[in-house]
């Protein structure tokens, strides 16, 4: 698979744009079966690995699934052996993912990156052998007015990070520049009773309450959304129960009752995401959110309008009242908006949340696809800086929306999370947000009784026309539901029986709904990874601290002979764009460049352009120079990021110098060429000061002709060896590392690279270094021919 021209994100790891023409690819096709009933599915997704070429490969492969589901189950089948999964500690798995590949056996291994992004890697596939891996889930689903609402996700999109995500490395993603092989397949089977037509607003479907795709086959670049109405739940409490291993789970169903409401005088936010990943649909999805809202607005409601992208800017300096003057204002200065640059969101946040005004409910409203990396960093402003009378809502836009984000920051707001998909109308979506805008039917919610924990841990407000679910874990008794109503108490009671029919997914979903509490928690800077850890291991579902690892019995391929590596790319999702995202140029027939404010491209330098010619970048924001014993040292290779405060963009050129740089360079034979920002010093503490001299002083090598910054994936100590994960660059595939260095305890000080795993191969790379010394391990510093590698290391590692 070759890289194309590629735009870095404006931070973190780079993101890039490859060509599915002639690749390697292992994945061929991807078949959901559900079953779903009473608002809970039961999702098995199965994906098929053909290892495409004359020896034995390892694929990984960026696997989106849904951020609230449970997944309860990891197994693959090669030939006529069928392998199940268990889960262990993060780290004990990776171990045994590891042990098995040096054997010969063939294993898979699943990493929880995010609630709804994981990495599965399946390692030893035989030549020309076919592996299916099945992972299984235990999904809640969505009451969508009058209906059920079953989403999963299939594509993973680009997302902004900065030099304080840790764990950066493992976020970029490798994006197809057009469809790729592998497709779609589904079959739904519902066993509510439905009121109507099964329905959606992603894929056309075919059959009655047990659905496939019309077809047969889809594209994985969208989510999948099916509705099925049926008859509306009454008022008041139901409980179902269940059993696992000697302890007692409860789901509780709270349907409000019917009560009047006063109208009540609202402080409404708009807090709109219109960086560069938002053009396209989502954007125009956005304003049209926009402009409803607005509309609904009275004389005794105030409106503010915060937009962040490529930096923070205002309708307003002050809230502003609703009249049709400002209306119509408002709805002006949203429609002249562009999608433009990063997503600097943890501004806009502290932006939307300054300030109240006495008497009023502040509702903020978040209208984003949530393509960040530093989700928890937003969770932990929320919290801090969310009012008590004050609500956050979520309206997640476009495909492959982020619900990493876009679920807790909603939970932690304690305010409504809504998605919706480019085709369909916004709407519904609305009425749902605006009946959460108005006041609760039932406040103070408590439950008491044999409860030993309730899920969430924050009991939420009920409103009209949408049933809650509380998970609890709890003894043989009676519970009481109670609450308060503008018309007095409201209350229930509820038998837990003393038999109960054995529900694992009852306990794995209190067990995902105990781990989101504490991943709140954790956001707000208590220590609480043990407890997680714990949880994962004990329910046997994936957690941030827990992973899926399954091991064949046999030993499938020679320990001894070379593991290819096959890194299988992502689709583009639909409605969005390559340009948007940072991925090509905006412009056909252009060089490649990085964008001004406004989306004008910047030309390079003509020192730039030389470099560029002679050592294309790769995903991992290098440059390699040619080989030639002649060739020393490389011009200036990279553009300087000189954004400021008043004008950063996707690119990082202040405005004014946007001009200057429309016009094209001198005419030239065409090449492949790739700009990237060159690292900033403070990201991960920089390139180390005079690691050219210090290689020479050292090693007695020439002079570093490049520089390079990597953040690793993964790294551990194992008696006196550093394991180091990574994604290495295209560009240097074959290359040998031949010289390391460590900086150990503030020091930098020499180590020996472990033969069998020295040598630079292209996608995911594992490098084992022998440490001599002991103190805090920051960062691994290798000579790769005459580039100069620093890679930083995750915090807490030492030896």
């Amino acid at each position: 698979m070759s890289a194309m021209p590629v735009l870095p994100l404006p931070s973190g790891p780079v993101s890039r744009l490859v060509s599915a023409d002639g690749a390697e690819l292992a994945l061929r096709a991807t078949h959901l079966r559900c079953v779903a009933e009473g608002g809970f599915a039961r999702v098995v997704l199965a994906q098929t690995f053909v290892n495409p070429l004359d020896r034995a490969v390892e694929v990984t492969y960026q696997l989106p699934l849904p951020a609230d589901a449970a997944v309860g189950g990891f197994e693959f089948v090669l030939g006529d052996e069928r392998v199940t999964g268990r889960v262990e500690g993060r780290e004990q798995a990776r171990r045994s993912y590891d042990r098995a590949l040096a054997e010969g056996r063939t294993a898979a291994l699943l990493e929880q990156d995010r609630d709804s992004l994981f990495t599965q890697r399946v390692g030893n596939v035989p030549v020309g052998a076919i592996v299916q891996v099945e992972v299984t889930l235990d999904q809640p689903l969505a009451w969508q007015d009058g209906a059920w609402e079953w989403r999963f996700p299939t594509v993973v999109a680009p997302r902004f990070v900065d030099e304080a995500v840790a764990d950066a490395g493992r976020l970029a993603v490798d994006v197809a520049d057009g469809p790729l092989p592998a497709r779609l397949s589904l079959s739904l089977e519902v066993a509510d009773k439905v009121t109507g037509a099964l329905l959606s607003p992603s894929h056309e479907l075919t059959g009655g309450v047990s659905v496939e795709l019309a077809g047969g086959r889809a594209r994985l670049d969208r989510d999948v959304v099916i509705r099925w109405p049926v008859a509306a739940p009454q008022p008041g409490a139901r409980l179902v129960s269940g059993a696992r291993d000697g302890e007692r789970f409860a789901l509780i169903t709270l349907v409000p009752p019917s009560v009047r409401r006063a109208p009540v005088a609202r402080d409404l936010i708009l807090l709109l995401d219109i960086s560069g990943s938002m053009d396209g649909s989502p954007m125009a999805q956005l304003k049209a959110i926009c402009r409803r809202l607005i509309g609904g607005l009275s004389p005794a409601d105030t409106l503010e309008v915060v937009a962040f992208g490529g930096r923070i800017v205002r309708w307003r300096t002050e809230p502003v009242a609703m009249y049709d003057v400002a209306r119509a204002a408002a709805v002006q200065w949203v429609d002249a908006l562009r999608a433009n640059g990063g997503t600097p969101m943890d501004d806009g946040i502290r932006e939307a949340l300054a300030g109240r005004r006495e008497g009023a409910q502040r509702q903020v409203l978040l209208v984003s696809d949530g393509h960040i990396g530093f989700e928890q960093r937003i969770v932990q402003l929320v919290q801090q800086h969310l009012g008590a009378s004050s609500r956050l809502h979520v309206l997640g836009v476009g495909h492959g929306v982020n619900r990493a984000l876009t679920r807790p920051v909603a939970r932690a707001g304690a305010g409504l999370e809504e998605i919706v998909s480019p085709e369909e109308d916004v709407g519904p979506a609305l009425a749902r947000l605006v009946a959460r805008m108005e006041q609760p039917v039932v406040v103070d919610l408590q439950v008491d009784g044999p409860v030993l924990e309730l899920t969430p841990a924050r009991r939420p407000d009920l409103f009209a026309g949408a049933p809650v679910r509380l998970l609890a874990r709890v003894r043989p008794g009676r519970l009481r539901v109670s609450g308060r109503t503008a018309d007095g108490p409201w209350e229930a009671l509820l038998d837990v029986p003393d038999e109960a029919a054995e529900r694992s997914d009852l306990a794995r979903l209190w067990a995902r709904e105990a781990v989101a509490d504490r991943e709140l928690r954790t956001a707000a800077g208590e220590k609480l990874d043990p407890e997680i850890e714990e949880l994962g291991v004990r329910y046997q579902i994936a957690t941030r601290r827990t992973s899926w690892v399954a091991v064949s019995q046999r030993i499938s391929v020679d320990p001894g002979a070379p593991l290819t590596r096959i890194l299988e790319p992502q689709e583009l999702p639909a409605g969005m764009s390559a340009e948007g995202l940072g991925l090509r140029a905006p412009m056909v027939g252009r060089p490649m460049a990085s964008m001004a404010p406004g989306g004008a491209p910047m030309a390079p330098s003509p020192s730039v352009q030389r470099a560029v010619e002679r050592a294309p970048m790769s995903r991992a924001r290098m440059a390699r120079p040619a080989l030639d014993d002649t060739d020393q040292e490389i011009d200036a290779f990279v553009m300087r990021e000189e954004s400021t405060r008043s004008g950063p963009s996707m690119g990082g050129m202040p405005a004014e110098k946007a001009k200057k740089a429309e016009a094209p360079p001198p005419p030239q034979a065409p090449r492949r060429q790739v700009y990237a920002p060159e690292p900033k010093p403070s990201v991960l503490g920089g390139v180390v000061a005079g690691l050219g001299a210090w290689f020479a002083r050292t090693f007695g090598r020439a002079t570093v002709a490049a520089q390079v910054d990597l953040i690793a994936s993964a790294a551990r100590i194992e008696g006196d060896r550093l394991i180091v994960e990574l994604v290495a660059p295209a560009d240097i595939e074959g290359a040998v590392a031949t010289a390391a260095a460590v900086e150990l305890g503030g020091q930098m000080v020499t180590a020996r690279l472990d033969p069998a795993l020295a040598a630079w191969s292209a996608g995911p790379l594992r490098l084992m270094i022998v440490l001599d010394g002991s103190g805090p391990l920051t960062a691994v510093v290798l000579h790769v021919g005459t580039t100069s590698v620093r890679i930083a290391l995750p915090g807490g590692l030492s030896r």
